[in-house]
């Protein structure tokens, strides 16, 4: 797998001490101009121990055009990382401290700082020959204390997954009253979201947050690593093992990402949150009605093998008008041409179809739908429609957002 850093690594390597011959996993924690860094790493370090040693590889990063104060801040924060380090050095868990890496401003963004984190993880378990655990962490989370050891247990039990989304909540016990319940319906939408995914049978149907998931170092290269998106990176990552089947779940809540505002990207939650406090209007998700609509019809040429190859047209498969214009616009025809050529059978055909509906095409399809017929709709009705519909009998029909998160967390969805 060498081949895979020659090709493909931003840059040289990072830490000039050898691994230790049992290392187990690396934690992988890119941080920009974080004041909560030292915070994270606490967490991390106060982990039960694991059969192994553990690494922590912080990638303070900044873009070449940062102000004074922004590179002082950075400095100053490889100093104190570096008295950590020394401090854990004989450790079952430690800390490497890594220069302040300056990025060229065109390319700086966390997409790229994750990814110099885990390709130093890749060389140091190549090092090894090992097939090492990477696992990735934010500058403003913290995890449980049973974070590590929960992990790499799922990991060695379920040798079929490759990467894992692991569990999260969001943190809001030191916000004021009116981000906290930004942040709480922030999170309401994406167990809403994945939730209805789940509900309707889509095999695809993953959180992927950047600070709650982990991959295997082979599995990870053999990918072409991460990518070097300024948002969404993870998103892109986790959905390239979602779709070979690959990508496991652990649901019990490890991870606590913070809560708070951001403008560093377009979206994700820092933007929801700043959003919402910022709009009169309530907070609104997905329509669920139009992610049945995409879900179902995926599910209906999943199993039209036969019929297809008997010239049945894809416009006669029952759907919406905004499916049907959708596939029009999105040259479904050519694909499904392109499916029936290439396969052997009906398993292969819905292996090789299914592709197509990809995450990323559900996600373009529910912003083409919202103005062709399925509005988006507000939260707490989605949320409690999805708990209905899953027989929660103990629904409080109340609009407190706590509570419902609450009632969605305890349902697993």
């Amino acid at each position: 797998m060498q081949s895979y850093l020659q090709k493909q690594a931003y840059c040289d390597k990072l830490i000039s001490a050898d691994p230790p011959r049992n290392l187990a996993a690396i934690v992988v924690i890119p941080a920009f101009n974080e004041a909560e860094l030292s915070k994270s790493i606490d967490s991390v370090l106060n982990c039960e121990p694991v059969n192994g040693v553990v690494e922590i590889i912080p990638i303070l990063n900044l873009p070449q055009s940062s102000a004074p104060d922004i590179v002082d801040f950075h400095e100053q924060q490889y100093a104190l990382i570096s008295k950590l380090a020394e401090a854990h050095r004989f450790n079952s868990i430690r800390i490497h401290a890594v220069p302040p890496v300056v990025l060229p401003d065109k390319l700086a963004g966390v997409g790229l700082a994750r990814k110099i984190g885990m390709d130093e993880a890749v060389r140091r378990f190549e090092f090894l020959y090992k097939n090492g655990i990477i696992i990735n962490f934010d500058a403003d989370c913290t995890c449980h204390r049973n974070y590590l050891s929960e992990l790499i247990a799922y990991m060695d039990q379920q040798m079929l997954y490759q990467a894992v989304s692991i569990g999260f909540e969001h943190r809001w016990d030191s916000l004021g009253d009116l981000q906290k319940e930004a942040i709480q319906l922030y999170e309401l939408h994406l167990r809403a979201y994945i939730g209805w995914q789940k509900y309707y049978g889509y095999p695809y149907a993953f959180q992927t947050l950047g600070s709650c998931f982990a991959v295997r170092s082979k599995a990870y290269q053999e990918q072409g690593g991460m990518n070097r998106r300024k948002a969404g990176e993870d998103f892109y990552f986790l959905h390239k093992y979602s779709i070979h089947g690959t990508l496991g779940e652990l649901n019990m809540p490890l991870v606590y990402p913070s809560g708070r505002i951001s403008h560093r990207v377009p979206f994700g939650t820092g933007k929801a949150v700043y959003d919402i406090l910022h709009t009169a209007t309530p907070y609104k998700t997905y329509n669920p009605e139009a992610i049945r609509s995409f879900i179902q019809y995926m599910s209906e040429v999943r199993n039209s093998y036969d019929q297809f190859r008997q010239g049945l047209s894809f416009h006669a498969i029952e759907s919406s008008e905004s499916m049907k214009l959708y596939l029009d616009q999105n040259e479904f025809k050519d694909a499904l041409g392109l499916a029936l050529q290439n396969s052997s059978g009906e398993f292969s055909f819905a292996n090789r179809i299914s592709k197509w509906f990809e995450p990323f095409r559900l996600m373009k399809y529910l912003h083409f739908a919202r103005e062709r017929g399925f509005p988006d709709v507000d939260v707490h009705d989605s949320a409690q429609h999805l708990l209905r519909s899953h027989g929660v009998n103990k629904l409080d029909l109340s609009r407190a957002t706590e509570t419902l998160l609450g009632q969605i967390r305890q349902a697993s969805f």
